[in-house]
């Protein structure tokens, strides 16, 4: 297992269910309008750590973290590398 990917499962876990709705994080990911701006910075700027995620949205570091795994599940990022970094794979037309 890659380092720091344990916190990611272990995210997603708590976050498991259709809507993906963490209410401990305070916000609701289906289809929400923080979930879009975070999938339009990613895109654009072709960046995805949890680190710049948290400064371009103004959220919490758990909020950026699960955002980007739910970006993950969704085929727009890669898995974290071991320096906490994905890879975007989605690009701008």
């Amino acid at each position: 297992m890659v380092p720091g990917q344990q916190g990611s499962r272990q995210r997603t876990q708590r976050l498991s269910g259709r809507d993906r709705s963490p209410t401990s994080a305070g916000f609701v990911f289906s289809g929400d309008e923080l979930y879009q701006k975070a999938l339009h910075a990613v895109v654009t700027e072709q960046r995805a750590t949890v680190g710049w995620l948290q400064g371009v949205l103004a959220v919490t570091e758990e909020q950026a973290g699960v955002l980007l795994d739910l970006l993950e599940d969704q085929g727009v990022v890669g898995p974290a590398n071991d320096l906490g970094g994905r890879s975007v794979l989605w690009a701008t037309e």
